[in-house]
């Protein structure tokens, strides 16, 4: 297995920044994760995490925030356009999920983003979208893989 070594970028940690995510965002949805962006004023990748007590006691939310800083870190990170606020909110499937559905849920709603971007800028970032196809796909690949190994065992 490929060892990466992305670091996760600037943190946002203030209240007042997820709260204007989550009221001028706009919002993507997967099984394991919801992503809301907004634009900043900065020309940097800005990154939170956020659960809510409905999920559980805070071992079990410490746990779902820190499975979706790896997963952000593996596969979000080197993809994501700069100068955009990113709130990650766990969902209850986050907890148990395996690590690679985690990252596809992180590629789809990443190519949902993308998707949602003016023709302009959305143009500039077609390989990029291509390169995020092509480790979706990939990843189906290793997890029918894993399925058909399982059915053996």
């Amino acid at each position: 297995m490929t060892q990466h070594n992305f670091s996760l970028p600037e943190r946002i940690l203030k209240r007042k920044t997820f709260m204007r995510a989550t009221h001028n965002g706009r919002k993507f949805v997967a099984s394991g994760v919801i992503l809301q962006v907004i634009p900043n004023e900065k020309e940097t990748v800005r990154v939170g995490f956020t659960t809510t007590k409905k999920l559980g006691c805070a071992v079990i939310r410490n746990k779902i925030r820190r499975r979706l800083r790896e997963a952000v870190r593996l596969t979000f990170v080197p993809k994501a356009p700069i100068g955009y606020d990113y709130v990650f909110i766990g969902r209850s499937a986050t907890e148990n999920r395996e690590m690679d559905l985690l990252k596809q849920d992180m590629l789809y709603v990443l190519r949902q983003f993308k998707k949602s971007l003016k023709p302009e800028t959305a143009s500039e970032s077609d390989t990029t979208n291509d390169e995020i196809d092509n480790e979706t796909e990939a990843i189906q690949t290793l997890n029918n893989e894993l399925a058909t190994t399982n059915s053996f065992i």
